[in-house]
Protein backbone atom coordinates (compact mmCIF):
# COMPACT_ATOMS: atom_id res chain seq x y z
CA UNK A 1 0.00 0.00 0.00
CA UNK A 2 1.87 2.55 -1.31
CA UNK A 3 1.34 6.28 -2.60
CA UNK A 4 -2.34 6.89 -2.33
CA UNK A 5 -4.05 9.24 -2.48
CA UNK A 6 -7.01 11.04 -0.06
CA UNK A 7 -10.58 10.08 -2.03
CA UNK A 8 -8.92 6.81 -3.89
CA UNK A 9 -11.82 4.32 -5.09
CA UNK A 10 -9.97 1.21 -6.12
CA UNK A 11 -7.36 0.94 -3.48
CA UNK A 12 -6.56 -2.54 -2.72
CA UNK A 13 -5.34 -2.68 1.38
CA UNK A 14 -4.32 -6.21 2.18
CA UNK A 15 -3.62 -7.44 5.81
CA UNK A 16 -1.50 -10.15 6.82
CA UNK A 17 -4.06 -12.40 9.44
CA UNK A 18 -0.98 -14.99 10.74
CA UNK A 19 -3.30 -17.84 10.59
CA UNK A 20 -5.11 -19.61 8.11
CA UNK A 21 -8.24 -17.93 7.40
CA UNK A 22 -9.97 -20.25 4.92
CA UNK A 23 -12.89 -21.63 6.64
CA UNK A 24 -13.71 -18.07 8.75
CA UNK A 25 -16.72 -16.80 9.15
CA UNK A 26 -16.28 -12.86 9.75
CA UNK A 27 -13.61 -11.13 7.72
CA UNK A 28 -12.56 -7.75 8.62
CA UNK A 29 -10.02 -4.77 8.47
CA UNK A 30 -10.04 -2.80 11.42
CA UNK A 31 -8.83 0.83 10.63
CA UNK A 32 -7.35 3.79 12.96
CA UNK A 33 -7.54 7.15 10.96
CA UNK A 34 -4.95 10.06 11.55
CA UNK A 35 -7.30 12.24 13.64
CA UNK A 36 -7.83 8.66 16.15
CA UNK A 37 -11.43 7.72 15.22
CA UNK A 38 -11.68 4.17 13.91
CA UNK A 39 -13.69 1.82 11.62
CA UNK A 40 -13.92 -1.86 10.07
CA UNK A 41 -14.58 -2.62 6.65
CA UNK A 42 -16.13 -6.28 5.19
CA UNK A 43 -12.94 -7.96 3.78
CA UNK A 44 -12.72 -10.57 1.37
CA UNK A 45 -9.99 -13.21 1.79
CA UNK A 46 -6.86 -12.18 -0.74
CA UNK A 47 -4.83 -15.43 0.09
CA UNK A 48 -5.17 -18.06 2.46
CA UNK A 49 -3.83 -16.27 5.44
CA UNK A 50 -4.65 -12.65 4.42
CA UNK A 51 -7.78 -9.92 3.68
CA UNK A 52 -8.24 -7.42 1.68
CA UNK A 53 -10.83 -4.65 1.09
CA UNK A 54 -11.21 -2.67 -1.78
CA UNK A 55 -12.20 1.48 -1.34
CA UNK A 56 -15.53 1.81 -3.31
CA UNK A 57 -16.02 5.21 -2.15
CA UNK A 58 -14.08 8.54 -1.67
CA UNK A 59 -14.99 8.91 1.74
CA UNK A 60 -13.53 5.63 2.79
CA UNK A 61 -9.70 6.76 2.65
CA UNK A 62 -10.85 10.68 3.62
CA UNK A 63 -7.87 12.22 5.89
CA UNK A 64 -4.24 12.82 4.76
CA UNK A 65 -2.04 11.19 7.64
CA UNK A 66 -0.77 7.73 8.70
CA UNK A 67 -3.61 5.30 8.97
CA UNK A 68 -3.26 1.93 10.76
CA UNK A 69 -4.69 -1.32 9.67
CA UNK A 70 -5.33 -4.83 11.59
CA UNK A 71 -7.13 -7.99 10.64
CA UNK A 72 -10.04 -9.41 12.82
CA UNK A 73 -11.58 -13.10 11.65
CA UNK A 74 -13.47 -15.37 13.54
CA UNK A 75 -13.26 -18.82 12.56
CA UNK A 76 -14.31 -22.18 14.90
CA UNK A 77 -12.18 -22.38 18.12
CA UNK A 78 -10.32 -18.76 17.08
CA UNK A 79 -11.72 -15.24 17.23
CA UNK A 80 -9.20 -12.86 17.34
CA UNK A 81 -6.91 -10.24 15.44
CA UNK A 82 -3.75 -10.56 12.89
CA UNK A 83 -1.24 -7.97 11.97
CA UNK A 84 -1.27 -4.89 12.13
CA UNK A 85 0.62 -2.41 9.63
CA UNK A 86 0.23 1.07 8.50
CA UNK A 87 -0.13 3.51 5.61
CA UNK A 88 0.50 6.96 4.70
CA UNK A 89 -1.96 8.71 2.66
CA UNK A 90 -1.08 11.40 0.93
CA UNK A 91 -3.17 14.34 0.23
CA UNK A 92 -3.56 15.75 -3.44
CA UNK A 93 -1.97 18.87 -4.05
CA UNK A 94 -4.31 21.81 -4.61
CA UNK A 95 -4.67 24.11 -7.42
Amino acid sequence: MSNLKVGTIGAKITVDCSIDITVATVRKIIYKKPDGTSGEWTAAEESSTSISYTTDSADDLDQAGTWYFESYVEKAGFTGYGTRTSSTIDPHIKT
